[in-house]
């Protein structure tokens, strides 16, 4: 599931695929972009949620840029 962020720029939301299928993941990326979004300059994977794997698979890719991120919590009054 992917969608366009601004004139150069596709964010790709959710990729699924079989993971006992080695490099499943990677093709359906390739593919994906290929076909759908290569009129793109940038393609944004979103966030790795932490997960050591992921983050590595997407650091694989070479990023232009990685946006640091924060949680903010707001303590009630009471």
């Amino acid at each position: 599931m992917a969608s366009s962020f601004n004139a150069d720029t596709a964010l790709i939301h959710v990729e699924k695929g079989n993971p006992n299928i080695r490099g499943v993941y990677q093709i359906i990326n390739q593919e994906f972009c290929r076909n759908r979004w290569s009129n793109m300059k940038y393609i944004n994977r979103e966030e790795d949620m932490g997960i050591d794997g992921l983050r590595q698979a997407k650091e694989s890719y070479h990023p232009v840029k990685l946006v640091e991120k924060y949680d903010v919590f707001i303590a009630s009054k009471g």
